[in-house]
């Protein structure tokens, strides 16, 4: 495992910690919303949403990570200046 990679597994877990902290009912009826949508659509209509929600999850956790590792590089950056 290179840097790079390690540093990507880092981010990646504590984006999850912090998202495990978050409101668990809501997060439960988002996914309860998601079911029936996806329940009443045909097969090929319900295949090519499935798709467009896991490229829209890909994404966003992509700007998680940007906006994570970019914070945290800020804050290195304010605590080199202050010190």
């Amino acid at each position: 495992m290179n840097r790079s990679q390690l540093i990507e597994d880092c981010v990646a877990e504590r984006i999850s910690r912090i998202i495990e902290k978050m409101d668990p009912a809501r997060r439960h009826e988002y996914y309860q919303e998601q079911d029936v949508i996806l329940q009443n659509l045909d097969r090929g209509a319900k295949e090519s949403f499935e798709k467009l929600i896991d490229c829209l999850v890909e994404w966003g956790a992509e700007e998680c990570k940007a906006v994570y590792k970019a914070g945290f590089l800020d804050g290195l950056w304010l605590g080199h200046k202050a010190f």
